[in-house]
C-alpha cells in the first residue's frame, strides 16, 4: 500500500491548543473521540497507515486501547470495547511500562512471539511503540504501524517528538474530561448534578420535543441519620440512594439521574413513560430496604408535555413528592400539567427570537481549557485567590467591563465586602486589567441570590431590564451603569466568596457566561456549580 497522503496545512494540527480547540467546538464530543486528534496527527507526523492509543490502567495491571484510527484491520474498531493487554504474561507490553520505545519489523530475526503477534493483530509488517508521559507519569503507550517495513531506526527517533506534541494534547484531553464530568457530575455520588438536570429538561421541553416524565425523591430521614449516627452515615444514605436509584434507572434508555443537593433527587425519562417511573420508584425501594442502611424515601412523579418551562416541570414533580412526604407514601403521581398561560408562551417566543451572540459556549469553553490548560500553574492556592485569577482572564473574551471579588463572614456579621474590582483593559490603552481597592459592604440576607450562590456553590445571572429579576440586583446594576451581571460564589469554611462579572452588552447570551464561569470555576476549585434555582 502506497504512504498515506500529508494533510494540508488546514487539516492537519499543528498543536495541542489547535487541536483541542478544533475538537471542543464538535458538540457532544466523547474522551474517546478527544483521543483520535493526538492519534490522527502521530500517524500522519510519522508516515503510518494506522495508530492506536492506550491507557495503562495500574490498578488491574492493563493496557487498555481507547481508540484506533487510519487503516484497521478486521480485528480492530475505532473505539474498541474491549481491546486490552495483559503486562504481567505480555513481555512487548512489559516494555511500555518500563519507558522503552521499540521498533517492530516482521522480518527482524530477533522479533518475538509477543511482537510477532501484535503485528499480527493489526495485519502490519511494521510498527513503532512509543510511552506516553503525562505529569511525570506514564499514561499509555502511542502504537504506529505500516503495512510494509518503511518504519525503521530513524523514524523511532522521530517518534520521540511526535510523542512528546502527543503527551501535551492528552493531558488538555485529560484536564477537559475532568472539568466536564465536574461541571455535569455530583462529586459524592457519581450521579448527574442540577446543570446536567437543566441541559436535560431544556432539550425534552423544547418546541416540538418529546415531553418528559419528572421523579422527584427525598430521602425521609436524613436528618435523623446524621444527628444519631453522624454525617458519615449520612453520606452512605445519600450513596446508596443514588445508586439505587441509578441502578433501577438504567433499566430504561435514556433516562437520566441527578442529585439537587442534601436529599433531594431527579430522574427523567423520555416523554410519557409514568408506569415505568412507577417501576423505577418501586425497586429502588425495594433496593433500600434490603440494604443494611435505616433509608426510606418519598417520590412525586409528573408527566409534562413539551412547551412547559423545565422550573414548572420539576416544581409539579416536586408538589407531589411533597405530597408524597406528608402523607407517608412512597410516592404521588400528580396530574398532568394544564398548558402554560398564553403571555408566558409569548415571552418565551420573544426571547428566543433574539439574535445570537457572537460567542457561542463552545467557543467559550475553549477558551476557559485553553487558559487553564496553559496556565494553571500561575493560580493562587486559596478559593479566593482562584477566583481572582479566573476573573482576571475572562473579561476580554466574554465582553465583559468588569469584574468583582467579595468575601463575607459567614458565622459572624454576614457582610458582604467587596474590596477590589477587575477592569477591562481598553483598545487604547496598554494597561492590562488591573484591580483597585474599594470600600462597599452589603448586607448578605438582602440579596438572596448571592446567599444562595455564596452558601451552596452556585451561580445565577440577572439583566437590569428583567422585570422577574431581584430588585435589589437590579438596583445595583442600574447604579454601576451595567446591563449585567453573571455570578458565582463558593464556602471556604466559614468565609464565602463572591465573583462576580459585569457587562453592558444588551444582546449578551447570559447562560454561555455562566456556563464559562462555572465549568472554569469547577476546574479550578475541583466541585461543581449549579445555577440558583
Amino acid at each position: 500500500m502506497a504512504s498515506p497522503p500529508a494533510l494540508t496545512p488546514s487539516s492537519r494540527p499543528a498543536s495541542a491548543e489547535q487541536a483541542l480547540r478544533e475538537l471542543v467546538l464538535l458538540p457532544e464530543a466523547r474522551y474517546e473521540e478527544m483521543l483520535a486528534i493526538p492519534a490522527q496527527f502521530a500517524m500522519d507526523a510519522l508516515s503510518g497507515h494506522s495508530a492506536s492509543l492506550s491507557r495503562w490502567e495500574r490498578d488491574r495491571g492493563l493496557l487498555r486501547t481507547l481508540v484506533n484510527v487510519g487503516d484497521l484491520s478486521p480485528a480492530e474498531t475505532r473505539f474498541p470495547p474491549e481491546e486490552v493487554y495483559e503486562a504481567a504474561t505480555d513481555t512487548a507490553i512489559a516494555r511500555v511500562l518500563v519507558g522503552q520505545p521499540m521498533l517492530y519489523r516482521r522480518s527482524d530475526p530477533a522479533l518475538d512471539e509477543h511482537g510477532r503477534g501484535l503485528l499480527d493483530f493489526s495485519v502490519k509488517d511494521s510498527a513503532l511503540s512509543l510511552p506516553v508521559w503525562v505529569d511525570e507519569r506514564l499514561w499509555g503507550e502511542l502504537w504506529v504501524s505500516r503495512d510494509d517495513e518503511a518504519l525503521d531506526l530513524e523514524a523511532l527517533a522521530a517518534g520521540e517528538s511526535v510523542v512528546a506534541e502527543v503527551a501535551g494534547m492528552v493531558a488538555i484531553a485529560e484536564r477537559l474530561q475532568h472539568m466536564a464530568r465536574m461541571a455535569f457530575e455530583d462529586p459524592l455520588t457519581g450521579v448527574g448534578n442540577r446543570r446536567a438536570l437543566d441541559d436535560a429538561l431544556r432539550e425534552l421541553l423544547a418546541d416540538g420535543g418529546p415531553g418528559v416524565t419528572v421523579v422527584m425523591c427525598d430521602i425521609d430521614n436524613l436528618k435523623d441519620l446524621n444527628d444519631e449516627h453522624g454525617h458519615v452515615m449520612g453520606d452512605r444514605a445519600i450513596v446508596a440512594t443514588a445508586d439505587a436509584l441509578a441502578t433501577t434507572a438504567n433499566a430504561v434508555p435514556d433516562t437520566v439521574t441527578v442529585r439537587l443537593g442534601g436529599d433531594e433527587f431527579a430522574v427523567l425519562l423520555v416523554g410519557e413513560q409514568r408506569a415505568r417511573a412507577i417501576a423505577i420508584v418501586e425497586a429502588a425501594a425495594r433496593l433500600l430496604s434490603a440494604s443494611d442502611l435505616p433509608v426510606e424515601v418519598s417520590c412525586g412523579i409528573a408527566v409534562v408535555p413539551s412547551g412547559i418551562s423545565g422550573r414548572d416541570a420539576v416544581a409539579a414533580a416536586d408538589a407531589a413528592q411533597y405530597a408524597a412526604k406528608t402523607r407517608g407514601a412512597l410516592l404521588v403521581v400528580a396530574s398532568d400539567l394544564p398548558d402554560i398561560a398564553p403571555e408566558r408562551r409569548r415571552n418565551r417566543r420573544r426571547n428566543s427570537d433574539r439574535p445570537p451572540t457572537a460567542l457561542s459556549t463552545a467557543q467559550a469553553v475553549c477558551e476557559v481549557v485553553t487558559t487553564l490548560a496553559d496556565q494553571l500553574s500561575d493560580a493562587p492556592d486559596t478559593p479566593g485567590g482562584r477566583l481572582r485569577w479566573l476573573g482576571e482572564r475572562l473579561l476580554t473574551p466574554l465582553d465583559l467591563q468588569e469584574w468583582s471579588l467579595s468575601r463575607v463572614d459567614l458565622v459572624g456579621d454576614r457582610m458582604l465586602s467587596t474590596d477590589s474590582l477587575g477592569l477591562r483593559q481598553t483598545p487604547l490603552s496598554s494597561v492590562p486589567a488591573h484591580d483597585r481597592q474599594v470600600d462597599k459592604r452589603f448586607r448578605l440576607d438582602d440579596f438572596p441570590l448571592s446567599q444562595a450562590a455564596v452558601e451552596c456553590d452556585q451561580w445565577f445571572r440577572v439583566a437590569v431590564d428583567d422585570p422577574e429579576a431581584d430588585p435589589h440586583e437590579r438596583a445595583v446594576l442600574h447604579e454601576m451603569g451595567m446591563h449585567h451581571v453573571v455570578a458565582l460564589g463558593c464556602r471556604d469554611g466559614v468565609t464565602g466568596w463572591l465573583l462576580e462579572l459585569y457587562g453592558r452588552d444588551s444582546g449578551a447570551d447570559l447562560r454561555a457566561v455562566g456556563s464559562v464561569l462555572a465549568l472554569g470555576a469547577a476546574g479550578l476549585l475541583f466541585r461543581p456549580f449549579v445555577p440558583v434555582a
